[in-house]
């Protein structure tokens, strides 16, 4: 690890994406390829598998692994104890610098019983998400290593227990969102639920705009502590984050083809507040109104629309 980070290019922890983001994401790409690195320590302990890329337009996770990597291969950090397991998700989209490879689906939405079995075909994808399924069986936790393509602040999705509290309490976020409902994944499919069915925990990590690098080495940080506390490699821990608001998604605004969705002006942002009645969007020239007082969650792009089959969830905050 370049004696720590120091050495790492300045603009990978940048407001924006540089071009030597990218060089630095494919030669990870090629680093990694399909495979999935799996580092041991010579103590039994418990299995951490981190997943990043798993939209390829989201490389925080990527730059992620990627440090992790370079990290235990070194020996900058040890593991003493259990197993952690990197891997990249959708390779094909990553190259692409696209959320989905063009013709593919969302691998987040596919870790489904039929799909993982192999009863239902889908694709390359399909093959994809039966592999990582192999890593997610024999690991303990799950990250799944996410952003956003709106602007938002960091935040996690998972389930709120203890179990899953003691890990993502160490990672950089404002808010955690509940979905008991599976309202996001429309019942399921996605990697972090996934993991949940298996009897892991699994964690879905949301790092902030796509196009925003900061969070690259505190995200690493929160890994290290994460792995510091269950005693596999030695160190400090450091201060947790200050703890951060939940908010539970209760619905989604749903697209029609027919009728273009347009976002009134500043709600096209993740977490902004709404309130009961105050008018989110149009759609096709007629004023779509929130059912609840609560946040914007999710907002999609034009472009990510019709392939979502909505425009955004609302989630309200949850009551303590």
């Amino acid at each position: 690890m370049r004696n720590g980070h120091e050495n790492k290019p300045m603009n990978i922890a940048g407001e924006t994406r540089e071009p030597e983001v990218r060089e630095r994401v494919l030669e990870t790409l090629r680093t990694f390829g399909e495979k999935t690195l799996r580092y041991s320590g010579e103590k039994a302990g418990p299995s951490i598998l981190i997943i990043g890329g798993t939209h390829g337009n989201e490389v925080l996770g990527v730059l992620v692994a990627d440090l992790l990597r370079e990290s235990l291969g070194t020996g900058a950090l040890v593991l003493k104890s259990g197993e952690v397991q990197l891997t990249l998700g959708n390779t094909r989209a990553i190259e692409a610098d696209q959320r989905t490879a063009s013709g593919g689906v969302d691998l987040n939405r596919i870790f489904l019983p039929s799909v993982i079995s192999g009863k239902e075909d889908k694709g390359w994808e399909g093959r994809r998400a039966q592999k990582i399924t192999e890593a997610i069986r024999s690991s303990d936790i799950v990250i799944d290593l996410h952003s956003t393509n709106r602007p938002s602040p960091a935040f996690v999705c998972a389930l709120g227990d203890e179990e899953h509290s003691s890990v993502y309490k160490w990672l950089p976020r404002e808010s955690v969102v509940l979905d008991p409902e599976r309202i996001v994944s429309s019942g399921g499919g996605s990697i972090d639920e996934v993991a949940d069915d298996f009897g892991k925990v699994g964690i879905c990590y949301e790092s902030g705009q796509a196009t925003d690098m900061r969070n690259v080495v505190p995200v690493f940080e929160a890994i290290r502590a994460i792995l510091i506390e269950r005693g596999m490699v030695d160190g400090v821990l450091p201060e947790l984050p200050t703890p951060s608001s939940e908010y539970t998604v209760m619905t989604s605004i749903p697209y029609d083809a027919s009728r273009p969705f347009v976002f009134a002006e500043g709600k096209d942002q993740g977490f902004v507040p709404i309130a009961k009645g105050e008018i989110i969007g149009h759609q096709g020239g007629i004023p779509v109104q929130s059912p609840l007082d609560g946040i914007i969650l999710f907002p999609k792009k034009p472009e990510h629309q019709e392939s979502a089959g909505l425009v955004c969830y609302l989630a309200s905050h949850k009551e303590n």
